[in-house]
């Protein structure tokens, strides 16, 4: 098992250094989907299987994929966002970096088709949180001081969805913005928990797939 911490050119190398290892499978969910491409069809033309889990490369070249489809988890998220603010309202959708991954596009297209039958929903330009350094949620509250006039806040994962809800609340907008995640996770401070207690207003389930790769 291998940790990349939102690092491409650290996975890849990890990849190469597991197939010099000599191993019999490789599972992998590629941080960004272009600069995995290329090593995991590599592998795979090799004539190692590979399973590539929740989110996809640019090619098909693996031996199988498993995981949602983002884009109708984005879809979902915007099917809720217009039945809360009834048509009309003011969206700002927030997602942490690496972009460019393939739940990262599927997410965000699937939101913003879905809203365009919606002209009365206005989606402001999409704010990238760098939740790898330490000031975000300060530079995030220094944004929102300035566009107070959001609705929802939709956010691309639990994770960001609940610190963008304790930041509301430090800032007293908690009961005028309501903020939506993805994918409801439970144990303490999961987005299935998140929601009974009011923090989040709700969260699209997202099935991990971990125990299908297994399986695989």
């Amino acid at each position: 098992l291998r940790e990349v911490n939102s690092n491409s050119a650290l996975q890849v190398k990890q990849i190469q250094e597991l197939v010099d290892e000599k191993i019999d499978l490789l599972i992998v969910s590629p941080n960004e989907a272009e600069p995995l491409t290329p090593i995991i069809d590599k592998v795979y033309k090799e004539g190692l299987p590979v399973i590539v889990l929740d989110r996809s490369t640019i090619s098909k070249n693996y031996t199988a994929f498993i995981g949602a489809s983002n884009y109708k988890v984005g879809a979902n998220a915007g099917a809720y966002t217009n039945a809360v603010l009834k048509g009309k309202g003011n969206v700002l959708e927030i997602n942490g970096v690496p972009i460019g991954s393939s739940a990262d596009i599927g997410r965000h297209d699937g939101f913003a088709d879905f809203l365009k039958q919606y002209p009365g929903i206005v989606c402001k330009p999409r704010y990238i949180a760098d939740t790898k350094t330490n000031d975000w949620e300060k530079t995030f509250e220094q944004f929102l001081s300035s566009n107070n006039d959001i609705d929802l806040i939709y956010a691309h994962d639990d994770r960001i969805a609940f610190s963008v809800a304790n930041i509301l609340k430090r800032l007293g907008l908690d009961q005028r913005m309501k903020v939506i995640g993805i994918d409801g996770l439970p144990g303490k401070n999961g987005g299935i928990e998140l929601v009974e207690k009011g923090i989040l207003k709700a969260t699209i389930l997202y099935p991990t797939g971990g125990k299908e790769a297994i399986q695989t």
